[in-house]
């Protein structure tokens, strides 16, 4: 088998050839937008093509989305088929399919919402939430060595905080105010 030895000629080459793709394609842009065409205008339509000046086929009763036992009533304006949106795509008729009339069964009404709080171990988050309002997470387990939880809780922040519980797991309302880390505490 024979190795693709890349050397500094063929990878010229090989650059070469990019660039003279990227040009002729630039070319065959220009070209398209001489012969009256360029992005963002509609493509011109083909002889023959049908436009959205053209009067509509005719629809039998049922299939055109407006009446009948194939779909329910719609109102407002529904396209024709052979109308012409964007770049000359031609939009067809709609068609309402008729499975949903045939539904058959028994109806399910929603079961009424739970009233009761839900019940949740505490801690189970890995926050002690005795302390402060619902949204604050006092860790539920402070980290070893910690002698001093009010200082742990001052260096990452947290402000003196309301005691929810009133059994104060980590000792952190000494003077029993009812504020933990605050002032005497």
């Amino acid at each position: 088998m024979n190795a693709v030895v890349r050397t500094p000629r063929r990878r010229l080459l090989v650059a070469a050839g990019a660039v003279a793709l990227v040009i002729l394609a630039g070319f065959g842009w220009s070209s398209l937008s001489r012969d009256g065409w360029s992005a963002g205008s509609p493509a011109p339509t083909p002889p023959g093509a049908a436009t959205a000046s053209d009067p509509a086929p005719p629809t039998s009763a049922g299939t055109d989305g407006a009446t009948g036992s194939d779909g329910p009533t719609r109102s407002g304006p529904t396209p024709s088929a052979g109308s012409t949106t964007g770049r000359g795509a031609s939009t067809p008729a709609p068609r309402i399919h008729p499975f949903a009339n045939e539904l058959s069964g028994t109806t399910r009404t929603a079961a009424p919402s739970p009233t009761a709080p839900l019940k949740v171990a505490e801690g189970i988050d890995g926050c002690d939430h005795g302390y402060g309002d619902r949204n604050i997470c006092v860790p539920w387990s402070l980290p070893a060595g910690v002698t001093d939880g009010c200082a742990w809780l001052r260096e990452r922040g947290y402000p003196p905080l309301p005691v929810q519980n009133p059994r104060d797991r980590h000792n952190l309302d000494r003077n029993g105010d009812g504020i933990a880390c605050g002032p005497g505490d």
